[in-house]
């Protein structure tokens, strides 16, 4: 009977366990964004694409006023621009990250 019983309370608090798991791991899916947060610190100024420009040279030129490395810098671009290659050209109109303190003192 004792041992009846230590199986009911084992069994209780693995049920208990499951379901607590189960729970966690909806909820850590559920609440997981895409996109890094650092995507949603910055506000966006426009950059007119020259001749010669890449995505990267953009990025490695923007990312000297954020506290973003080139590559977060390029991930950042790429995302606020709907962009799902590196390809730009000459004229086009892209976001790049910026303070909002850049814009303070304007």
């Amino acid at each position: 009977m004792k041992f009846i019983n230590k199986c009911k309370k084992g069994l209780d608090c693995s049920v208990f366990i499951l379901f607590l798991s189960a729970g966690l791991f909806v909820w850590t899916t559920v609440s997981a964004s895409d996109e890094p947060s650092y995507i949603h610190d910055y506000i966006s100024s426009d950059w007119v694409v020259s001749e010669g420009e890449s995505l990267w040279s953009i990025a490695k030129v923007a990312h000297e006023n954020t506290e973003l490395s080139i590559e977060q810098t390029l991930n950042w671009m790429k995302s606020k621009n709907n962009l799902d290659s590196e390809a730009i050209y000459p004229g086009q109109k892209i976001a790049v990250p910026s303070y909002i303190g850049d814009f303070a003192g304007e």
